[in-house]
C-alpha cells in the first residue's frame, strides 16, 4: 500500500505524543511513591526518603538505557542479517 506525503509527519507526531505521555507517567509514579513513603516515615527522615526515591529512579533510567544500548548492539543487527 502506498503512503501519502504527510504520513511520516503524522507518525512522528503520534510517537512524540506517546513518548511524552509515557515520560509524564513515569514522573508522576515516582512522585506518587515519594509522597506515599514520606507520609509513612518520620519528619526528620523525609528528605532521606526523597533522595532515595530520586536516586533509585535515576539508577533505573541509567540501567534501562544500558539495556537498550545492548539490545541495539546485539539483537537488532542479528535480526537484520536474517
Amino acid at each position: 500500500m502506498d503512503r501519502a506525503v504527510g504520513d511520516d509527519e503524522v507518525e512522528d507526531l503520534l510517537l512524540a505524543f506517546i513518548y511524552f505521555v509515557a515520560a509524564a507517567s513515569v514522573i508522576l509514579v515516582v512522585l506518587a511513591l515519594g509522597f506515599i513513603d514520606v507520609g509513612l516515615v518520620r519528619r526528620k527522615n523525609a528528605l532521606d526518603t526523597w533522595i532515595a526515591k530520586i536516586t533509585a529512579a535515576f539508577i533505573g533510567a541509567i540501567l534501562l538505557s544500558l539495556v537498550n544500548v545492548l539490545l541495539k548492539w546485539l539483537v537488532y543487527p542479528a535480526r537484520e542479517r536474517d
